[in-house]
């Protein structure tokens, strides 16, 4: 549906169906996208990190959203990387103004009925003003509206006009203290990776990993900590003052709670579809018309207990930990956290170094306590993103 309304040349790698271009494309974005080359941006997000533990610091252990303050660290982390600075407010105030929980949500509610009607939600993309308005009462719901002092959409927009401008003004490479600056230096080098290219990818990044990244990092530190056994084991590992911190997910412990965050909280809960192509595809004895658009819901696949055991809805990183290869081997196949092989997640290795440095510096810093309901699950709406909502927590000082 959202590829309808795409122009001919553009870069959008969640609908793009010509996969010659989608591979050109991709390759264009490897190099800046790469493992080798997001970890240079691990001193800048220790540095953020530092921030946020002292915002948290002056919280006094008061109750708090746990998705909310998620949702402002990984703003403030991705922030950095992006643009070399996250939103204005949000860390000053301890506040996200509602957006996860209320607009994004909301905003993925009505979306999901909308959906209902494929030819009322294109239009709603061509002409907004008039035909969100008018889809509010086609559905019955309301569309939701953004009321933080600093809505995050216009924000990166302005951000990347400005630094674009910037970088249009000057024929020298911009200095490469965040990822769009190295996307326009490799523009003045390679006219293949177009602006347009990296005005779309400098959104997708931004916009759809703050979302995703905090229904990872939520349910992450909940897991942990719905398990008092596992947080202290988790707690020790964390906070041996020998291991530096972008080491601490070298521990197959850490490692594997962090994998078990991934697979229940899926950072896309909906299916993405692919349409079979003509001719159609028999798969396990079915046969598939050419046309039909077929998909399979990660957060669906991830908590099948065929493949993950009759405690797939548990949070229980010992699954991780089997020393039988081919049981590993197992849980990577099926798991969709990044997509599938041949459409994988752009910014998988950014958001797996933020996650990974996020999770651990919170646990070593401080005692974690997490309140809301004993089934995590439950309160997972599988809409765009599956997380987890309604938990409480409190950053208490650590005691060890």
């Amino acid at each position: 549906m959202l590829g309808l309304t795409k122009r001919p040349d553009s870069l959008d790698l969640f609908t793009e169906t010509d996969m010659n271009k989608y591979y050109a494309q991709q390759e264009l974005l490897a190099d800046v996208y790469s493992t080798t080359n997001v970890t240079k941006y691990r001193e800048h997000v220790t540095e953020v990190l530092d921030r946020v533990c002292d915002r948290i610091k002056r919280l006094n252990g008061t109750k708090a959203s746990l998705m909310e303050w998620m949702h402002i660290i990984v703003l403030e982390c991705i922030g950095e990387v992006t643009f070399s600075e996250g939103p204005p407010k949000y860390l000053d105030e301890g506040s996200d103004f509602g957006v996860i929980e209320g607009t994004l949500w909301g905003r993925w509610q009505w979306w999901s009925v909308l959906g209902l009607y494929p030819r009322l939600a294109v239009l709603t993309q061509v002409w907004p003003s008039i035909f969100i308005p008018i889809a509010t009462v086609f559905t019955g719901l309301s569309f939701p509206r953004e009321k933080s002092p600093v809505p995050l959409i216009p924000w990166v927009v302005s951000r990347i006009q400005a630094m674009v401008q910037s970088s249009n003004e000057v024929k020298t490479a911009m200095p490469e203290t965040n990822l769009i600056n190295q996307l326009l230096n490799a523009n003045k080098i390679d006219s293949d990776l177009k602006l347009d290219y990296i005005k779309n990818i400098s959104r997708t990044n931004f916009l759809a990993g703050h979302a995703t990244m905090t229904a990872s990092v939520t349910g992450c530190v909940a897991g942990i900590a719905s398990r008092r056994d596992l947080q202290s084991q988790f707690e020790i590992k964390c906070r041996k003052p020998e291991v530096a911190l972008e080491n601490l997910c070298q521990d197959p412990l850490v490692h594997a709670s962090i994998n078990e965050g991934l697979r229940l909280y899926a950072g896309t809960g909906a299916n993405l579809d692919r349409r079979v192509p003509t001719g159609g595809i028999s798969l396990h004895g079915f046969y598939i018309p050419g046309g039909t658009d077929i998909g399979t819901s990660s957060a669906i696949l991830q908590t099948n207990k065929k493949i993950f055991g009759q405690d797939a809805a548990e949070f229980r990183p010992e699954r991780w930990l089997s020393k039988e290869s081919s049981q590993l081997s197992k849980l990577d196949t099926v798991n969709l956290i990044w997509g599938e092989p041949h459409r994988r997640c752009p910014g998988q290795n950014l958001a797996l170094m933020l996650i990974e440095m996020i999770v651990p510096r919170l646990f070593r810093e401080f005692d974690i306590q997490v309140q809301g309901p004993d089934n995590l699950l439950a309160t997972a709406p599988p809409f765009f993103t599956t997380s987890i909502t309604g938990y409480s927590v409190r950053f208490l000082p650590k005691s060890h």
